[in-house]
C-alpha cells in the first residue's frame, strides 16, 4: 500500500481525509531541519480554496496566505485580470521565497491543477532551505463551483473580470483538478495530502 487514508474532523463542516505516503518527507529536497512549510492549495475556481484558507489561517495551522488573484489585483486593481497572470506568479514566487526563507508556513492559494506549476513551487522551497511540503486537494462538482462563482460580486467600475470567474472558462476545471491524485502529490514531495470534499460541506448545511 502506497499510502493510508483516515477520515479527520470537518474543518467548516468539510469532510477532510488525511492522506499519508510512506516516503520520506521532503524526499528530494536538500536542507537541514525543516525551516518554514509550502502548504498549497489544488482546486478549481468556486471549490472553496479561499475559505480553507482563511479557516487554516484562522486556526493557526499557517501564518501567511498568498494568492494569484490578490497579486493580480495589486497590479491591476482586478483580481481576475487575465492579462497580468504572468507577473502575477512572478510576484507571487518572489514573495514565496522570502516568506520561506523567514521560516513561515506559507499556504499557496491558486488551482494549481498542472504539475510543473506545483513543482515550481517546490522548487522555492527548497531553495528557501524548506522541507515541510503539505497539500489540500479541494475537492467540489461542476455544479457547485458554478453556484459559487454566481455568488461572487462581478466586475466593479473600472474592472473587466472582478473576482466571477467566467463560466465557460470554468466548465472544465473541477475535471482537470480531480485528475490530480494523492499519488501524484506524494511524488511531487507533498506529504502528507489533505482531501477536502467542500461539496459535503454544502449538503450538510
Amino acid at each position: 500500500m502506497p499510502g493510508t487514508g483516515q477520515l479527520q474532523p470537518r474543518a467548516g463542516g468539510a469532510v477532510v481525509t488525511r492522506w499519508m505516503s510512506r516516503s520520506r518527507l521532503g524526499a528530494g529536497c536538500r536542507g537541514e531541519l525543516p525551516v518554514g512549510e509550502l502548504i498549497v492549495l489544488v482546486g478549481a475556481p468556486g471549490s472553496g480554496k479561499s475559505s480553507l484558507a482563511a479557516r487554516l489561517l484562522t486556526a493557526g495551522r499557517a501564518d501567511v496566505v498568498l494568492s494569484t488573484d490578490s497579486f493580480a489585483e495589486q497590479i491591476s486593481g482586478d483580481p481576475g485580470d487575465q492579462d497580468c497572470r504572468a507577473e502575477a506568479i512572478d510576484r507571487l514566487q518572489q514573495k514565496l521565497g522570502v516568506e520561506l526563507a523567514g521560516g513561515r508556513r506559507v499556504i499557496v492559494d491558486a488551482t494549481l491543477t498542472r504539475p510543473e506549476a506545483r513543482l515550481g513551487l517546490v522548487r522555492i522551497a527548497c531553495r528557501a532551505g524548506v522541507t515541510r511540503h503539505s497539500a489540500y486537494l479541494v475537492r467540489a462538482s461542476l455544479q457547485t463551483c458554478l453556484a459559487r462563482n454566481a455568488q461572487r460580486p462581478g466586475p466593479l467600475p473600472g474592472q473587466k473580470f472582478g473576482k466571477r470567474v467566467p463560466d465557460d472558462w470554468l466548465t472544465q476545471a473541477p475535471e482537470r483538478a480531480e485528475a490530480v491524485t494523492p499519488i501524484d502529490l506524494a511524488r511531487e514531495t507533498f506529504r502528507p495530502v489533505y482531501i477536502v470534499d467542500t461539496d459535503r460541506r454544502d449538503r450538510s448545511a
